[in-house]
């Protein structure tokens, strides 16, 4: 104590007291390892589910989309996105199980329905082009595609195009940066004149 100021207390050998002492995880969610958008939620309980489910159901009559009700179940149960999926698809059979009716007998109703406005000779044509956007939507016509990026013939991974952008020298960098912000100003302003028109 010569320097006036006071000395931590020093530990006295021994023990560790058992309440300071971490505790081991006593369950499995304990152990789980933290997700990448923050802290892991304990595992809902069947209350709890039934809650979540419902609250979900309740959006869905709401026609928000998943992304949406993926966000709202973020924010309140801090929930992520497979998780919500499961809530998602568990909601979807209960709002059909609340109308007593089976699926196909609402595949039918929604095809009868499309068809109709199809054929209904005083239907606006917007109303029939979406119609059957919705038609061929409900009959899986829409093949899945993959956005991946490429070369110019893509034929191959974007990974040589971007070694080729690698081996360029600081003057030609240079120069693609510039053109660069030309073609986003030009885009910007494309998309501005688009707005008044």
């Amino acid at each position: 104590m010569t320097s006036g100021k006071p000395e931590p207390p020093s530990n006295p050998p021994g023990p560790v007291p058992t309440d300071a002492a971490p505790a081991a995880p006593t369950s499995v969610d304990a152990r789980r390892k933290p997700f990448k958008g923050g802290h892991r939620t304990a595992k809902s309980d069947r209350k709890q589910m039934r809650e979540r489910v419902l609250m979900v159901a309740q959006l869905l009559a709401r026609r928000l989309h998943r992304h949406e009700i993926k966000k709202v179940m973020r924010g309140k149960f801090g929930v992520g996105g497979r998780q919500t999926e499961t809530y998602i698809s568990r909601a979807r059979e209960l709002l059909i199980d609340r109308t007593g009716r089976s699926r196909d007998d609402h595949f039918s109703e929604a095809f009868c329905f499309y068809e109709g406005v199809l054929r209904d000779p005083g239907a606006d044509i917007k109303d029939k082009f979406a119609a059957q956007a919705e038609l061929n939507k409900l009959l899986g016509l829409y093949a899945p595609f993959k956005v991946a990026p490429t070369n110019i013939a893509g034929t191959a991974p974007a990974e040589i195009v971007t070694r080729a952008v690698k081996d360029l020298s600081t003057e030609e960098l240079e120069v693609l940066s510039k053109l660069r912000q030309r073609m986003t100003a030009l885009v910007a302003s494309d998309q501005a004149e688009a707005e008044k028109n």
